[in-house]
């Protein structure tokens, strides 16, 4: 009776932690999804509220995603966003976060960096558009646009997002593969 007991309870702390990764991670390319990304952006926040010191964000999207899937297929774009995924992984350190915003757009969270925060995205930038990835149709290349917002903890966190997100947009009218801060000119980083 208490092996079972002790069995069940191993069972069921494993199918919690499985039920809380598949709540917090995206499906597709493993990182964390919107909601989470999110939620752990707010606590970064905070703790620099709270202790001092900066972050910043970066938004990315591949540029001209659309095509990709409609020239080589959806799978394709889905070999594009995993290798993506690969590529920024090994570029951050154990504490910074990437989380998927949704479609193309990932959310690089980079506690620790503030205005020096450019070399971090530049690098990014440069590794994806110098990466070719492999999928079942063919090699296929992309480039990424980043909007990079940083912040000392008095931002809160929709002013972030959206400084981030309108420095993305100027990135994308400025011809893409680019790196725009949000206190930048349009000019390439």
């Amino acid at each position: 009776m208490g092996r079972r007991t002790v069995e069940l309870h191993s069972i069921l702390l494993e199918t919690q932690s499985a039920l809380n990764h598949q709540a917090t991670h995206d499906p597709l390319t493993g990182v964390l999804n919107r909601r989470a990304i999110l939620g752990h952006l707010e606590k970064e926040l905070s703790r620099i509220r709270r202790d001092g010191g900066s972050l910043s964000i970066g938004i990315l999207d591949i540029d001209h995603f659309k095509r990709v899937n409609d020239r080589y297929g959806h799978q394709a774009g889905d070999e594009v966003l995993c290798g993506c995924v690969e590529v920024l992984g090994g570029l951050l350190r154990d504490y910074d976060l990437l989380g998927r915003l949704g479609g193309e757009e990932f959310l690089v969270v980079a506690p620790g960096t503030g205005d020096e925060s450019g070399h971090l995205y530049e690098r990014l930038r440069a590794a994806i558009s110098s990466t070719t990835f492999t999928s079942r149709v063919k090699p296929v290349s992309v480039t990424v646009s980043i909007g990079v917002a940083s912040c000392d903890g008095t931002t809160c966190l929709d002013d972030l997002l959206a400084a981030a997100d309108d420095a993305l947009y100027r990135a994308k009218r400025s011809g893409r593969d680019r790196v725009v801060h949000s206190d930048s000119p349009d000019r390439r980083e």
